[in-house]
Formats: C-alpha cells, sequence, structure tokens
C-alpha cells in the first residue's frame, strides 16, 4: 500500500468486534464504485486502528475484496413496469395489473415491501403485503423451559443481548463518526438479525439514527455505555420477564405492557436527554420488532440460564374515568364534577379541575401518569396540569407541566413511597372563552411494586 494518503478520524480509533454481525445490503449508482473502493483503502492502513491492527487490516482487505466481488442486493422480482403497464407475475405468467399513465398517484411504495396501487375503492397492495413483525411462522421460544428456567426469563435474556449489544454499537458508531448514515446502518446490521426489512421498519430505523444523531455522541455514550447503562439493560429486562407469556410468546398487547412497565422504571438519576432517548430507543426498537421478531430473538443468543430472582413484576392499574369515577372526589375547594362517559370535568364554570382519592396505606407508587383532553387555549400564569402525592394536600408535588396542552395530552411523574392518596388536577386558569366541560381528566395510571391498591383495571 502507497504512504498513508489521508486520515477519515481525527485520532487512531476502535477496531470492529472480531465476531460478524450480519449482512447489510445497500445500492448506490455504479459512477461512485471505484471512489468508494477506493476511499476505503484507508481502513488497510496500521495507523487507522487503535489496537489489534492485524486483524482489522487483515479484515478490511476481505472487506473490500467482497465489495469488488459483489453482485449487488436483492430485488423485487415479482412486479415490473413496462412502459407504463405496471405487471405482476403469476403464476410464472407476466399479468397486467394497472395503467399508471393515466394516474401516477395512485401507485405509491408499499409499507411492507412491494408496492400499492389505488383503484379507487382505497389502497391495495401489490407484491408482499405480509407484515414480518406479526405474520410468520416464529413460535414461542421455550414451550418447555430447561429445569429451574422460566421461559419469560430465558426469553428477556436474549432479547436483552441483542439489544444491549446494539446499542452499544449505535452508540460507538456515533461517537467514531457523527453521521446518521453510520448509526442507520448500525442499526440495520442488528434489525435484519430477527425480520426482512421491509419498508416501515427501515423508516422507523432512520428515524432513530437521525434522533440518535440529533442526541449528540456524549448523550448516547452515557446513557447506553454509562454508569447506570447496566441498571437500566436490567429494568428492560425485567419489563419483558414481567409482560410477556412463560414460554416467551408474545403479543401486540405486551409490548404496549412492556412500554409502559419500562417507562416505570426509569431511573431518577437520568438526566432529560439521556431519558428522551432510552425512551425513544426502547418504544421504537419495539415497534420495528413486534410478536415475531421477539420471539425470534428470545432464543437468539442461545443463553439458556437466566436469573430474574429480583426482577419485581409488582402491579399497575388503569383507571380510565370514561368508565366510571373510580372513587375520587373533588379536592375541597373546587368545583369539579364527574361526567358521565367522559372524565373528571367542569358543568357548570370553568377554571380548575382539581380530584383526590385516598390509596390503601402500605400501597408502594413508584409511576403515575395522567392522561386529559383540553378543547381550548389555556390563560395565561397558572394553567397547567400536576400530579399530586398525598390526600387534601398539594404539598407533594410529583410533577407539572404549564401551560397546558391541547387538545389532549399526558403527563408522567415518578414517585417512590407510600404516599396514602393521589391528587390530579389541571387549570385553564378560569379562561371563560372556552366552555366549561372542554378540559376533561380522562385517564389515570398508577404502578409499583409489591401489591397494588385494587382500585382500578390491570395494565
Amino acid at each position: 500500500m502507497p504512504i498513508y494518503p489521508y486520515q477519515s478520524f481525527d485520532a487512531p480509533v476502535k477496531p470492529p468486534p472480531s465476531e460478524n454481525m450480519g449482512a447489510v445490503c445497500f445500492t448506490v449508482d455504479m459512477k461512485w464504485l471505484p471512489y468508494i473502493l477506493g476511499s476505503l483503502r484507508v481502513l488497510e492502513a496500521p495507523q487507522t486502528w487503535l489496537t489489534e491492527q492485524d486483524r482489522a487490516t487483515g479484515e478490511a482487505s476481505i472487506l473490500i475484496g467482497t465489495l469488488i466481488d459483489a453482485m449487488g442486493c436483492g430485488v423485487i422480482d415479482d412486479i415490473r413496469l413496462v412502459g407504463c403497464e405496471l405487471e405482476k407475475l403469476v403464476d410464472g405468467t407476466w399479468v397486467n395489473v394497472a395503467d399508471i399513465s393515466t394516474c401516477p398517484p395512485n401507485v405509491r411504495p408499499g409499507t411492507q415491501g412491494g408496492i400499492q396501487w389505488n383503484d379507487g375503492s382505497g389502497w391495495q397492495d401489490l407484491g408482499n403485503s405480509s407484515d414480518p413483525r406479526t405474520d410468520g411462522p416464529a413460535t414461542p421460544p421455550f414451550p418447555t423451559p430447561p429445569t429451574g428456567q422460566t421461559g419469560n426469563c430465558l426469553a428477556a435474556t436474549n432479547i436483552i443481548d441483542n439489544f444491549r449489544a446494539m446499542m452499544i454499537n449505535v452508540a460507538n458508531s456515533i461517537v467514531v463518526t457523527a453521521a446518521a448514515t453510520t448509526a442507520l446502518v448500525a442499526l440495520e446490521s442488528f434489525l435484519d438479525l430477527a425480520l426482512p426489512l421491509i419498508g416501515e421498519i427501515v423508516q422507523i430505523a432512520t428515524e432513530m439514527a437521525a434522533a440518535f444523531l440529533d442526541a449528540t455522541a456524549e448523550v448516547m455514550e452515557s446513557a447506553f455505555t454509562g454508569d447506570l447503562a447496566d441498571t437500566i439493560y436490567h429494568d428492560f429486562k425485567c419489563s419483558i420477564d414481567c409482560s410477556i407469556g412463560s414460554d416467551g410468546s408474545v403479543t401486540t398487547a405486551q409490548i404496549a405492557t412492556i412500554k409502559s412497565n419500562f417507562a416505570a422504571k426509569l431511573p431518577h438519576g437520568l438526566n432529560p436527554a439521556q431519558h428522551a432517548v432510552w425512551l425513544l430507543a426502547v418504544n421504537d426498537w419495539l415497534d420495528t420488532r413486534g410478536p415475531q421478531g421477539l420471539m425470534i430473538l428470545g432464543k437468539s443468543a442461545g443463553i439458556m440460564t437466566g436469573d430474574c430472582a429480583d426482577c419485581d413484576c409488582g402491579w399497575c392499574e388503569v383507571l380510565d374515568f370514561s368508565l366510571s369515577e373510580y372513587g375520587f372526589a373533588t379536592l375541597s375547594g373546587f368545583g369539579s364534577d364527574y361526567l358521565p362517559g367522559n372524565g373528571w370535568g367542569l358543568s357548570t364554570s370553568s377554571g380548575g379541575v382539581y380530584v383526590t382519592r385516598i390509596i390503601a396505606s402500605g400501597v408502594n407508587i413508584n409511576y403515575a401518569k395522567l392522561e386529559w383532553t383540553f378543547d381550548g387555549v389555556a390563560g395565561g400564569g397558572t394553567s397547567g396540569v400536576a400530579i399530586w402525592m398525598g390526600y387534601n394536600s398539594t404539598g407533594n408535588l410529583c410533577n407539572s407541566l404549564d401551560p397546558l396542552p391541547s387538545p389532549s395530552g399526558s403527563l408522567e411523574c415518578h414517585p417512590n413511597g407510600d404516599y396514602g392518596g393521589v391528587v390530579i388536577g389541571a387549570n385553564n386558569n378560569n379562561n371563560f372563552t372556552q366552555s366549561p366541560s372542554s378540559l376533561v381528566l380522562k385517564r389515570l395510571t398508577l404502578s409499583g411494586t409489591g401489591v397494588g391498591p385494587g382500585i382500578g383495571v390491570a395494565c
């Protein structure tokens, strides 16, 4: 190799891991191929690597050779466009399905790959229309767990092994090269280990990569490899263990429960940026996996021993105020009314809606989420929404938001203890330009460790 021509990085970087992480495929215009191959030669320079120079440069040479020999990526081969005629391969014969010359806007990419056509009655999938996240052959990974093990714990342990490796890889890639494309490649190299990268999965992954880059390398590194990372990965494992079937089976409803449980477990020590990027990473990643993807990952790492003994699955209850007032009462000094079929609001005046309820002593609460609707514009000053822990007292403020968002919103808080009650409320600052019932408290979710109060419906 000639004298080191240039450097892609400000300083030598850590080499990639020695184990393979799965293939990734992409296409570029052929005219760029020689330039791409030429720029990759820097990976063959020992000066590029901080450690393991011999292995890294050897693998780089193999990589470049593989790219030179590559024959391209797989493409959809059962749909073609001949002139303006859209044709589909049916039993070995190309059949005309549409003439797109008359109404081109009626053709668009399918969300699961392939193409969609609108004949006036709605969008229809042509080509591969199944969603591998929900439609597929995956079965529960542990119908008969090994002796002394549970299928849900083993599945959770395997799943977290994949997620953790992915997020560390993504965080490191952003630290080394602050580029969304680099983060996307790092994400997709893991995502396609379980499921094909259909259009919607790629879209979510692309948005994740951009959000991770916006979060900055410092936040990504501290969030996913920092002091609290081990605790959070463990809490995510417990959220999965507590939510899925005993054989490792997963449903769409259980994925929603995983999200709620994880949000309740996030520790206080995270700063707002770390908290936000963790929620985004977990929620979006779960959306790319679905039940099928999680069941595939449930055995993917080959881990056959799991320890979830310290996972306190606790309790979670939802109080849907459109169904019942759930024993809440108006906080003294306010004029709140229960509106059957709607929630807690005001029937005769505008202003604040504040209600309270006693919760039995000994119940530990570590998460609360209030949801509301507000079809108006909040007044100035004290317009907002809040959650207090306690009864007939606003001395234990858990969280608040000002001004009051509309037309709907939610507020979360993380108490930790036995408070004997809860107070929830919102105030539009006596904005009489809106109808009295425009501000309605709709739903309260509570969760905690140990035994729950039994006042709502299980999450």
